[in-house]
């Protein structure tokens, strides 16, 4: 994976999210679920906000949805991150605090496996990315990705849909410079 490389404020790191963001998938196959797209047919998707926080939120409520479905995914969560699980538990009144949780995870990751992420300032880059409502991207879905031990994967909207399933744990949906969480079609982890 190329990392990127600005802080999300300009409009450079903005068009990077858009380039890089197409149909990735990041990490094992562990805890998947079963999505099918079908070219033509709008995804289903649950909105999430658009206020800097949405990959961060969507990413929250795939996490709380995938729980509800499963006993198995909270224990697969208590060995990755057993300081998340909890509020994963609690359902979406925790998703705030899983908002601010996913963002440290994310930063403590790539500072300590990526710490020249930013073409300049990595340090304004890491706190920019933990204390506002910068943007996450393609370095920050594959930071929490490898920390979680989940699959997570990116479809474009905007490209032509093919008739084939994702056993990604979490789909999140891209779309002008904004993400939303794809419904399931098919429940997992039974």
């Amino acid at each position: 994976l190329e990392f990127l490389k600005a802080v999300s404020e300009n409009d450079k790191y903005k068009q990077k999210i858009h380039s890089q963001i197409k149909q990735y998938k990041f990490a094992p196959q562990s805890q998947s679920a079963e999505f099918h797209f079908t070219a033509g047919v709008e995804v289903p998707k649950e909105e999430i906000a658009r206020d800097g926080h949405c990959l961060f939120r969507a990413i929250a409520h795939g996490l709380i949805d995938r729980a509800e479905e499963s006993g198995n995914f909270i224990e697969h969560l208590r060995t990755k991150s057993p300081n998340l699980a909890p509020l994963v538990e609690g359902g979406r009144k925790n998703s705030e605090k899983l908002v601010v949780e996913l963002r440290k995870i994310a930063c403590d990751f790539n500072e300590m496996h990526h710490p020249y992420i930013a073409e300049k300032d990595s340090s304004r880059y890491f706190k920019a990315m933990r204390t506002t409502s910068n943007w996450g991207g393609a370095a920050e879905i594959a930071a929490l990705s490898q920390v979680l031990g989940l699959e997570i994967a990116v479809k474009n909207h905007k490209e032509e849909t093919q008739n084939k399933p994702t056993n990604a744990a979490i789909v999140l949906v891209y779309s002008d410079h904004h993400f939303d969480l794809c419904k399931r079609v098919k429940k997992a982890f039974s």
